[in-house]
Parts: C-alpha cells; sequence; structure tokens
C-alpha cells in the first residue's frame, strides 16, 4: 500500500511539475482596438501585420466592439496596416512581437480616402500591460556582446573544469 501510494505522489508530482512547460509557445499575439479621430469605434477594420524578415502575413477583421486579435505570430517585427472605406490608410513600421508575450496595438483611422495613408513612427511600449508573463528574445548582438565580455571567459572555464571532471570519472569507472 505504501508503494502504490508513493506511485501516486510521485506521478502527482510529475505533472504538476510540467503542466508549466506545456504553457510555453514561442510564438507572440498582436491585439488591439481600431477607433477613429474622435475616439468611436470602427468595426468591420481589415487589419493586416506582415513579417518584415519573412514577408508572411496575418489577417484580422476588427468585431462589433473594434477589437482584433492576431494570434501565434512568430517574434521579429511587423509592419501593420489597416484599411475601410471612407478612412486613410494606416500603416506602422516596426511593431514587435516577442516570445510568449502579447502586444496591444491601437490603431487611430482618419476620415479620408483610403489612396491616402496615415503613417505611424512611434514603437509599441516596451511594457505588457495586457499580461503578467515573461519573456525575452535575445538577438545576435546580445549574444556577441556576451560573450566578448570578462565574465564570459570566467563561465567557459568553469564548463572547462567541469568536462574535465567528467572525463575523470568516466576513466575511472572503466578501470
Amino acid at each position: 500500500m505504501f508503494v502504490h501510494r508513493c506511485f501516486v505522489v510521485l506521478v502527482c508530482a510529475l505533472f504538476t511539475v510540467s503542466l508549466p512547460l506545456v504553457a510555453q509557445d514561442p510564438r507572440g499575439t498582436l491585439l488591439g482596438r481600431v477607433a477613429d479621430t474622435t475616439g468611436a469605434i470602427v468595426p468591420s477594420v481589415q487589419v493586416q501585420a506582415t513579417n518584415n524578415a519573412t514577408g508572411v502575413s496575418a489577417q484580422a477583421q476588427t468585431n462589433e466592439s473594434g477589437r482584433y486579435t492576431m494570434p501565434y505570430l512568430l517574434p521579429g517585427f511587423y509592419r501593420v496596416t489597416a484599411q475601410l472605406t471612407g478612412f486613410k490608410r494606416f500603416v506602422q513600421d516596426g511593431v514587435e512581437v516577442r516570445v510568449g508575450e502579447i502586444t496591444e496595438l491601437v490603431i487611430g483611422l482618419e476620415v479620408g480616402q483610403i489612396t491616402e495613408s496615415v503613417e505611424v513612427t512611434a514603437t509599441t511600449p516596451l511594457l505588457d500591460t495586457t499580461s503578467p508573463s515573461l519573456g525575452q528574445v535575445i538577438d545576435q548582438r546580445r549574444i556577441r556582446h556576451q560573450s566578448s565580455r570578462p565574465q564570459a571567459g570566467v563561465q567557459q572555464r568553469k564548463l572547462a573544469n567541469i568536462d574535465r571532471r567528467q572525463r575523470h570519472l568516466q576513466q575511472r569507472i572503466s578501470n
């Protein structure tokens, strides 16, 4: 009976520990709302996000509350456009989607023709106020910077010492 109880506790513990791992997703989400210059919501707006690096696009349409959601976007920088007949076309470059984060982008449409466009050059805020999750994208520049720091040499020496000890133990076991 004791062995059975221990087995059940072990299975529950493993399930509890592995549960957060299932929730990890390497993609991000872009969401927001669309309003006009008076602050009134604008439904049925076509919103498109195009990844600057790959050219892959995702599309969404605002609902009756003027909200849109684009889940499962790969991390990177996007060009976001929004358009609806009777309004100028909205364009914003450099919208960053990060791993496991929700990026909120509020789109403001101005009355005019679609042939006219409003280009926004401001960037999205780095602080995500829509969820308590935390993630980080590490780019090549940061990796190069970290490896050139003096502390990196200390870490490499520690790894070399661990490797040396492991080989020594393997030799002792085989003899």
